[in-house]
């Protein structure tokens, strides 16, 4: 699934179970920050800090789609946005660098 097809799956889920606004989606979103953080640092083994044994990769996902959803309901281009961020990142650090380091072409 492509970044344009998964924000409109997003879009639709929320239109189709009753659209909460932005501000509610952003306190979300800080909601499954915070679950993630904890998954985080029992995965790094620190004590179980919460019983519902949540995965690192479900609060990822919960946090994405909370992120997917603002995009969409404000109109935000993320495929732009990503190429923007990258054309940043590639002046910002030298590529060729990080490439010669890692064996492997970021481009």
């Amino acid at each position: 699934m492509k970044i344009q097809e998964l924000q409109n799956w997003c879009y639709k889920l929320e239109k189709h179970t009753g659209e909460r606004d932005s501000l509610l989606l952003l306190a979300k979103l800080t909601e499954e920050l915070g679950e993630f953080t904890k998954s985080f640092l029992e995965l790094r083994g620190h004590r179980q800090l919460h019983p519902e044994q949540d995965t690192l990769g479900k609060e990822l996902f919960d946090m994405l789609y909370n992120m997917l959803t603002i995009a969409a309901i404000h109109d935000v281009d993320l495929i732009q946005e990503f190429k923007m961020a990258i054309e940043k990142y590639e002046t910002r650090f030298d590529v060729k660098f990080w490439e010669e380091q890692s064996g492997t072409a970021l481009g």
